[in-house]
């Protein structure tokens, strides 16, 4: 995982475990993060399944089943056009979200908010703000 961090230009990035747990050593900056979604949005797997709210998928058994939701608050949030990507939550890292919204006037923006106590609330401000402050050609 370091070296294809490396590879995409994540120079302030280390991972010690491949879910993201608690670690001195398992670290990433917002810039880091942003290069890391710009890639994994270029996926149409990923980029579906980051913005869906709720599935129920089949075990290989064929019988068993499992209802997953998203715990992505914004993707139903009325205010703002969420597309996904990645919510987080640990001890050391405090609530985080990496997220892809879409304006009112059809552009895309990638936000990143670490270690908050309200990251769906604090996510939704640079969004609004970007819809009402920035003039886009």
């Amino acid at each position: 995982m370091d070296a294809k961090a490396k590879g995409l230009g994540m120079t302030n990035t280390n991972y010690t475990n491949p879910i993201g747990l608690d670690s001195d050593q398992n670290y990433s900056t917002p810039h880091d993060l942003v290069l890391l979604a710009r890639y994994a949005l270029q996926n149409t797997t990923i980029a579906d399944l980051a913005q869906t709210k709720e599935k129920r998928i089949k075990a290989e058994d064929g019988k068993t089943s499992y209802y997953l939701q998203a715990t992505n608050s914004l993707l139903n949030d009325k205010d703002v056009q969420v597309m996904g990507i990645k919510t987080g939550s640990t001890p050391m890292a405090g609530g985080c979200l990496l997220a892809l919204a879409q304006t009112k006037n059809g552009r895309k923006i990638l936000t990143v908010v670490l270690g908050s106590p309200d990251r769906f609330g604090e996510t939704k401000k640079p969004i609004q703000w970007s819809e009402k402050n920035i003039e886009w050609r």
